[in-house]
């Protein structure tokens, strides 16, 4: 026996023997599968029908992208499932989803090809129900009206990952969500618990097939009474979701642009503070470098004046050198001059003296005891030696010296 896995969440026994599939009847039981995007509906449908034509996606595109329909019998029954593309189909905006539904929705009905029940599938593993969500539920609300809603089956799907305890607490919290099951619940859906079992599967077909009621979803009523399929109520809903979602956006730019601009903001503030931070420290440097100037340029002119009053003092000094040596010379000059008078004087003064009796060869001065020499004719010969006024000293007195008369 072979078993095929679909998204580890449906399996299919091929030891079954499904019936060859039939064209679709108006007697048909007609069950339309709903839902988000990977939530499993193109899983259980194929694991019922065991159609090898359903591709299973494995990613967040929707394999589904229009609405296709499988037959399927079972226990004398024709059932035609209905497969839907995801609501948040992440390859284009819900409103191509929505009206790809609606358009399915008036051609089948034009055909005479009316609905016995919806299934719509949710995600157990999730933990948490999302604006997405919410919007997703929104919108089926809308489609099938409430007066329909105890014809819809809520099921959950991915029970194999999830333990049964934390399953069941996440179905309990979608049951009591007064914005999403619970309105639904309290209308007289039902909830149902989707394992790896077919026959599980097709309990809930059953389930369907029993009130053996077809009726127009609220979508058809008011497109049977001459609405377009924008201006029917999931139209609506779906129009108020794009402008929700348009003002959403547009608040998110308006908040990115603030963000950006509060960056832009704060980057041109630093870009001012770093400014002046630049500026405040060229100010100190060029405050310092001036200053560095000013001190150089004092202690140069300091240097300079020390440098002139030591040129000054050196030349005081030397014209005080100059006039001392000057004065010297004068004074030697004078003192010169004065010895020559002297000596003038004296030689006048010897003039007048001469020798007697015989003749001394030698004398010496008194004073300085310099040794002078008589030459004849009783004159003296000095040497260079002026003679003081005192007498002299001879070494050989032998006579004496007498003024002449």
């Amino acid at each position: 026996m072979k078993t095929l896995i679909c998204r580890d969440e449906f399996s299919l026994d091929d030891g079954i023997g499904l019936p060859p599939p039939l064209p679709p009847r108006k007697n048909n039981v007609v069950i339309a599968v709903m839902g988000p995007t990977g939530v499993g509906k193109s899983s259980f449908i194929k694991a019922l029908t065991g159609a090898e034509d359903i591709v299973i996606g494995h990613g967040l595109t929707s394999a589904t992208s229009k609405v296709q329909c499988y037959n399927l019998a079972h226990e004398g029954t024709n059932f035609l499932l209905v497969d839907t593309p995801g609501f948040d189909d992440s390859s284009g905006l819900d409103n191509d989803v929505v009206q790809e539904i609606l358009s399915w929705l008036k051609s089948s009905m034009g055909e005479g090809l009316l609905l016995n029940g919806l299934i719509y599938l949710h995600r157990i593993i999730d933990p948490r129900i999302t604006g997405t969500a919410r919007s997703n539920m929104r919108l089926f609300r809308e489609l099938c009206g409430s007066d329909n809603l105890h014809k819809v089956v809520l099921a959950t799907t991915f029970w194999a990952a999830v333990d049964d305890e934390l399953g069941q607490r996440r179905e309990a919290q979608l049951l009591e969500d007064p914005k999403f099951w619970k309105p639904m619940a309290e209308k007289g859906s039902r909830a149902f618990r989707l394992r790896q079992d077919r026959t599980a599967y097709l309990q809930i077909l059953s389930h369907i097939a029993r009130k053996n009621d077809k009726f127009l979803v609220q979508a058809q009523q008011e497109m049977r009474r001459g609405q377009e399929a924008h201006e029917t109520s999931a139209g609506r809903a779906m129009n108020l979701g794009l402008e929700r979602l348009k003002q959403e956006y547009e608040a998110k730019v308006v908040d990115e642009r603030r963000k950006q601009q509060a960056v832009l903001d704060e980057a041109d503030r630093r870009r001012r503070t770093e400014r002046r931070k630049e500026q405040r420290r060229l100010e100190q440097q060029r405050r310092r470098e001036m200053e560095r100037l000013e001190r150089e340029a004092r202690e140069k002119d300091e240097a300079r004046r020390e440098s002139e009053a030591r040129q000054d003092l050196l030349q005081k000094m030397q014209r005080e050198a100059e006039e001392r040596e000057m004065r010297q010379r004068l004074e030697t000059a004078a003192q010169v001059l004065r010895q020559r008078q002297e000596e003038a004087a004296r030689l006048r003064q010897l003039s007048s003296y001469v020798c007697q009796n015989f003749d001394t060869k030698r004398v010496r001065c008194s004073n300085c005891n310099t040794r002078l020499d008589l030459v004849e004719g009783g004159k003296w010969c000095y040497r260079e030696h002026i003679p003081p006024a005192a007498p002299f000293r001879t070494e050989l007195i032998s006579s004496r010296l007498l003024p002449l008369r």
